[in-house]
């Protein structure tokens, strides 16, 4: 991803992806759910490891006018800072941490690179090489 960003064109970043999502907004996303995760793993390391469910679908409808107002460039500096930070933090924990979070009855995706990978395919798909 990091590669990507260096030479994603302001073109790119504003090309369609599908409704009213574009490369920017897709990086803006990527940010979010690594900081969500990012968050969530710091507060159980204070108050102990409980299922947190949510809907992604509600935090990306109510996300999304905020992902259009960032600029373009910055969602993507959100997304490659925001990727190492919560990589950095995952690689960190203890493997009893990870077991109780797998644990969980709604257990968040551990596995972000996983979900960076179908996003950066969608944009393969629309003709930018990632």
């Amino acid at each position: 991803m990091k590669a990507l960003a260096a030479r994603i064109t302001d073109a790119e970043l504003a090309q369609e992806i599908e409704g009213n999502w574009t490369v920017a907004i897709d990086f803006a996303h990527l940010a979010f759910w690594d900081r969500r995760l990012l968050a969530q793993i710091e507060y159980w390391e204070h108050h102990g490891v409980t299922d947190s469910p949510y809907n992604a679908d509600v935090f990306n409808d109510a996300l999304l006018p905020i992902f259009l107002a960032l600029p373009p460039r910055a969602a993507v500096q959100l997304a490659v800072e925001s990727a190492g930070l919560v990589d950095q933090k995952l690689e960190s924990l203890p493997d009893e941490f990870l077991a109780a979070v797998r644990s969980l009855p709604n257990p968040p995706n551990l596995d972000r690179g996983r979900h960076r990978r179908e996003h950066l395919a969608q944009l393969e798909r629309i003709g930018i090489q990632v």
